[in-house]
């Protein structure tokens, strides 16, 4: 694991230098003499065809990363399902349509159960696009009807397979993004200070994200499923809805539009009733201890290391990890029923900084083999707590700013003292007079401009 915390960098997009299509070089010398006998005027040109190749129809494996949210069961409400690029060129590589630099040409598209049904996935042929093949329903459009040029590109082929989804007009006018939205629904990032551990897990390096425009609703009886699609949108800005989802002039024939599906997967997103201002709303207020009535854990440590446990103010509850697996985690709240000693600033024993609540979770490896999930759950209260307190964020926004000026004033003031032979300790006003000293020395004073 890392012994620092990574800084991120966030990019717009991250155009690649050339676009995956086929390009004409066109070479031309024109050589002419009057003064010769007989006089000549002659063109000559050189013409080749290149094509820069790039994944289309099909995605390759390697190119695309994790998904989120995964295929499975969890906690996913209010989350924006999206997938990892590992190229992080891949969604600026094609475009929507003419002059859209900057504007991805892949969209995640979230069907669910109840309002939108995800349409079955097709295993078809490049030929099953386009209408001039015969293989296109009369009242279903695709791209070669939103641009007239769509065909297979320098190795490829009409027969090469594919797999794609038929979306109904109404539901691709809900669902898909606005060509303003496009953009806003792509970035890359990059780990620009990263472990100097050959561990890949803790380097993820340069990637991009595709993410959909559509979050995904809590739901405490995990009956509704999602099913979400990477679509190809290459050359389909003719067909994207505004921003009232009005159908497109160019779709008003057609009652349905079929999309290259690249990646999909399907996943339920089991929000549970309970929430904080539940629990809290359930406390027993009394003269007495606090109590809160909660479900039992379906299981439970041994009895002797659950005994040592609860005297501690421990309590095994029921835990599910990001990616939805279910288990059972130790937690106890700031009350203890002992005392404690508070350690110094220094002490090895003090809390260590974090950069997230998951780097607070503890491990029990050798007792129980449960995860302590208490300074993990205060890391996360606080800050959420943070972020509510409208003063506390700014003064923070604003600490962070003098921070940042006052360490790049002290890098200037070290590499001004540094050329001039002063010492670091030096004020303003000894600088400024060495600083005119030497711009007005006799010696180069001829060097600099009058």
């Amino acid at each position: 694991m890392s012994t620092t915390d990574p800084t991120v960098q966030f990019f717009q997009y991250d155009i690649p230098a050339l676009e995956a299509g086929s390009y004409t070089l066109t070479v031309t010398q024109h050589a002419a003499d009057t003064r010769a006998n007989p006089a000549f005027d002659e063109t000559f040109a050189f013409v080749r065809t290149i094509a820069v190749s790039g994944d289309r129809f099909t995605v390759e494996g390697s190119h695309l990363g994790a998904v989120f949210p995964p295929t499975g069961s969890g906690e996913f409400g209010q989350c924006l399902p999206h997938v990892t690029c590992v190229r992080p060129t891949l969604p600026w590589e094609r475009a929507v349509q003419a002059d859209s630099f900057g504007t991805p040409w892949l969209a995640v598209l979230l069907f669910d159960s109840e309002t939108y049904a995800p349409p079955p996935l097709q295993s078809l042929t490049v030929a099953d696009l386009a209408r001039s093949q015969g293989s296109l329903p009369a009242a279903t459009a695709s791209y070669a009807d939103a641009d007239a040029a769509f065909a297979p590109e320098l190795g490829e082929s009409w027969t090469d397979p594919l797999h794609a989804i038929d979306v109904d007009r109404a539901t691709f006018c809900a669902l898909a993004p606005t060509l303003l939205d496009l953009p806003l629904l792509a970035h890359a990032r990059k780990l620009i200070e990263a472990s100097t551990d050959d561990d890949p897990l803790d380097d993820p390096g340069h990637v991009s994200l595709i993410v959909g425009n559509r979050a995904i609703e809590s739901d405490a009886t995990g009956t509704r499923s999602y099913t979400a699609h990477l679509v190809s949108l290459e050359g389909l800005g003719p067909f994207l809805p505004n921003a009232a989802g009005d159908v497109p002039a160019a779709l008003a024939a057609f009652t349905a539009v079929r999309l290259i599906s690249l990646r999909s997967w399907s996943f339920v997103s089991h929000d549970p009733a309970e929430t904080f201002a539940g629990y809290f709303d359930n406390a027993a207020f009394s003269t007495g201890p606090l109590t809160i009535t909660a479900p039992a854990p379906t299981s439970a440590p041994p009895p002797t290391t659950l005994n040592a446990a609860l005297a501690q103010g421990y309590l095994p509850v029921n835990q599910r990890t990001r990616l939805g697996e279910r288990s059972i985690a130790w937690y106890r709240g700031p009350c203890v029923p002992y005392a404690t000693a508070q350690p110094a600033i220094g002490d090895p024993n003090a809390p260590e900084g974090a950069a997230t609540a998951d780097a607070l979770l503890r491990y029990d490896d050798a007792d129980t083999a449960m995860f302590d999930a208490s300074y993990a759950a205060a890391w996360q209260l606080g800050r959420l707590l943070a972020l509510r307190d409208t003063a506390f964020s700014q003064a923070l926004y604003d600490w962070k700013r003098q921070a940042a000026d006052a360490s790049a004033q002290a890098a200037l003031h070290a590499a001004v003292t540094e050329a001039l032979g002063l010492e670091t300790t030096s004020d303003v006003r000894r600088i400024a007079a060495e600083l005119i000293a030497a711009i007005y020395a006799p010696e180069t004073l001829g060097a600099h401009p009058r």
